[in-house]
This record gives C-alpha cells, structure tokens and sequence, in this order.
C-alpha cells in the first residue's frame, strides 16, 4: 500500500488547486494551501469553501490557507505546484527561495507559456537552482 504524506503544500488556490487540496484532505493529509487573494484565505479559512473558484464544494478542516509561502510550505512532505502556467516563471523568481530543497514537487500545472512555448516542467528546470532538480 502506498506510503500517504501526512503534511501536504498546495501553492495555488484557484479550483485545481482547490480540488486538489480536497483530494489530499479526503486521504486524511493535512494540507496548507498558499493563495494569493486575501479573500480566498479568509473563505476558505472561515467558511471552508472557495467561493471565488470552487463554489458549492465543502472544504475539509484540515485544509487551511495562508498568504505566505514559507508559512504554506513549512512541515510539507511533498509539494504540489498548481500555479497557471503563465505565471509559473514569475512566481518561480518570486518565491523559489522559500522553497525546501530535499521535499517532492509535483507540478500539477498544465499547458505551454506564452512566447517560449515551455512545458511547466521545463519552465522549473530553467527557473529552480540545481539542487531541486532531482526532486521534480
């Protein structure tokens, strides 16, 4: 049977990343989700349902939500990145530096970018220093 992470990191909160931390919950993992919107954080967080990308859908308790990255990614066994495509790069520059280096990444992000044509996968590679590249 396959080992389930009991502590998971959802960075992104739009409705895959949503259904995506509702799948995790439901394998009875402990999920923060990272969210850029503020109101987002408060729905989710309060009213456990993302009502501005997943309306109708209960979200488990122990899905909760945060502004900050380095407090989404603290404790997580395993990462799933679920930003659009479009955004990955930025965000990469943004953020890559609150990233744990030796914690899975799974890019759940779908689609090429805009202009390079670059598969969210490479977009990583290019963007992520080296010492994550065995995690991706």
């Amino acid at each position: 049977m396959p080992q389930t992470a009991k502590n998971a990191c959802v960075l992104g909160g739009g409705a895959f990343g949503t259904a995506m931390a509702l799948h995790l919950a439901r394998k009875e993992t402990d999920v923060v989700m990272w969210v850029m919107e503020d109101e987002v954080r408060s729905a989710i967080n309060d009213t456990h349902e993302n009502k501005a990308f997943l309306p109708g859908f209960k979200i488990p308790k122990r899905v909760r939500a945060t502004n900050s990255v380095a407090e989404a990614v603290e404790n997580a066994e395993i990462l799933l990145l679920v930003i659009p495509t479009p955004f990955i790069r930025k965000w990469l520059h943004q953020h890559h530096h609150a990233l744990p280096v030796g914690v899975p990444i799974v890019c759940c992000s779908k689609g090429v970018e805009t202009g390079t044509l670059a598969t969210p996968y490479e977009i990583l590679h290019e963007e992520m220093p080296g010492k994550f590249h065995q995690f991706l």
